[in-house]
């Protein structure tokens, strides 16, 4: 990531990087932190309800977990002994707000996707330094204005 980070192509110009992992564990801070580092930035991210629906709890209780690399930090603000959907939407909560003290702000139109059989799949979530970004993110996923993203 570094590498990518430090091109001279990248420092200046305007970027757009769409992080699509298989599920939390590949999703790591480290990663936002290194993207964020950049003075314009403008990152789309897939983070994964079903890992988050299916794993909560075993994350939660286990010494160490997928939540720790998607999350740092998240055991001291998150109680672990609460219904497993108040525990996904804090942990999520609390991610959103790691990813805004970096100054890469998440939008407030964060869609949940689903499948074929309406089952959730994955949340996409415009996270920017600017607003343009999010204005034009506010666009493209209206869902009431444009239908649905039915891909």
């Amino acid at each position: 990531m570094k590498e990518i980070v430090t091109q001279p192509n990248t420092t200046h110009a305007l970027n757009l990087a769409f992080l699509d992992p298989f599920d939390l564990a590949n999703l790591s801070f480290d990663i936002i932190v290194a993207l964020a580092s950049l003075k314009r930035i403008d990152m789309l991210i897939h983070v994964s309800q079903m890992d988050l629906q299916r794993n909560a709890v075993s994350y939660a209780i286990a010494d160490e977990s997928a939540f720790d690399s998607f999350a740092p930090g998240w055991r001291d603000k998150v109680a672990r002994g609460q219904s497993q959907q108040a525990l996904r939407q804090q942990v999520l909560q609390y991610w959103r707000g790691k990813v805004a003290d970096l100054g890469v702000w998440p939008s407030t139109e964060m869609r949940l996707l689903k499948g074929g059989k309406n089952q959730p799949l994955y949340w996409l979530l415009l996270a920017a330094k600017h607003e343009l970004a999010h204005k034009f993110w506010a666009t493209a996923s209206n869902v009431e204005g444009q239908g649905k993203f039915d891909f």
